[in-house]
């Protein structure tokens, strides 16, 4: 069957006329959510950049105050370190949610876009057919598996594990310095 009558066939049909325009609202309201979900992925991203950006600056707080030593000894250094010890533990909960949203985001990204294939290659196949194809018998056929671990699997991803290592790295250099630094310029300790 040529494309002509395939074209003329379905300008005939009502009820393949229907189905066309129906997949094809789909889609566009498959686009926008999928355009939604890529706005949320943008957001829950710079929240996590902010969060540890946030934490750099409260380190580096710590560290200035721990380089300036004026009032502080070794018999305080536990505090500088549990501050930062505290503030890695709650950078690290907050920034281990967000990878978890990250990942959430990205699945239902992917879903809508297999959505969208599946629904794109129903138009395709009455393209091909026209009216003969059996509306009653065929349907989007979408093959996607969503698993609940989904947003647990970018946090062992590369740029999770990066991220949350870059928190304990960061955390234990800043302890360290603490107490080490303390000790050194106390009396008590020389």
């Amino acid at each position: 069957m040529g494309k002509k009558e395939v074209l003329l066939g379905l300008h005939e049909s009502a009820a393949h006329n229907g189905q066309v325009q129906a997949w094809e609202a789909d889609i566009k309201a498959f686009e926008t959510l999928k355009a939604d979900y890529e706005d949320e992925l943008r957001r829950v991203r710079s929240e996590a950049y902010q969060v540890a950006t946030m934490y750099a600056v409260f380190q580096g707080v710590i560290l200035t105050a721990i380089s300036q030593r004026t009032l502080l000894t070794c018999s305080l250094s536990w505090s500088p370190a549990s501050i930062s010890i505290s503030a890695s533990v709650a950078a690290f909960l907050v920034i281990a949610d967000k990878l978890k949203s990250i990942g959430e985001v990205e699945e239902d990204i992917r879903t809508t876009g297999l959505s969208m294939s599946a629904l794109q290659g129903c138009l395709d196949k009455v393209d091909e057919e026209g009216c003969e194809l059996d509306l009653d018998t065929f349907l989007p056929e979408v093959e996607y598996q969503r698993f609940e671990c989904a947003g647990y699997r970018f946090i062992l991803s590369r740029d999770g594990l990066c991220a949350l290592l870059f928190l304990a790295i960061f955390s234990f250099v800043v302890s360290c310095f603490s107490i080490i630094t303390l000790c050194k310029h106390c009396s008590r300790c020389n």
